[in-house]
């Protein structure tokens, strides 16, 4: 029996040990990247002549595509609606709150808000969980 118990716990050992590489080196080629290795796409270089919204006022208004008029670190976004910068650059949401109108709001139980921006509930009813009138 405790070599059955012995052989078991070396075979899991062994699986264990090859079943999880060790991470590698951030800037590692050779590793994959999602243990930090080498990333054509993320470790690209800036082109030359690349300017960003902090170098260039009023770029992200007049960019098209651009996901908002703002620049917060380098990034445009939108102050309305932006989850990581609502309202200011840095102002993050908590969980079960997104960003209207540049303020964080829990759309889980607000009637003017409920489930997403701008759901309003009917007059006198209620917001739960993210729905108007849920279980009445």
């Amino acid at each position: 029996m405790r070599t059955f118990i012995f052989t078991v716990a070396l075979a899991m050992a062994m699986t264990t040990s090859h079943a999880f590489p060790m991470a590698a080196v951030d800037g590692d080629k050779h590793a994959p990247p999602w243990f930090g290795g080498y990333n054509p796409f993320r470790d690209r270089h800036r082109p030359r002549g690349f300017k960003t919204c902090d170098e260039v006022p009023g770029m992200c208004r007049g960019a098209w595509g651009s996901p908002g008029p703002d620049c917060c670190g380098r990034l445009c976004v939108n102050l309305r609606t932006d989850f990581f910068n609502c309202g200011r650059c840095g102002r993050r949401c908590r969980f079960g709150e997104m960003c209207c109108g540049g303020g964080c709001v829990n759309v889980f139980y607000d009637p003017n808000n409920c489930g997403f921006c701008g759901n309003r509930c009917k007059p006198g009813g209620f917001c739960r969980y993210g729905m108007c009138d849920y279980a009445s």
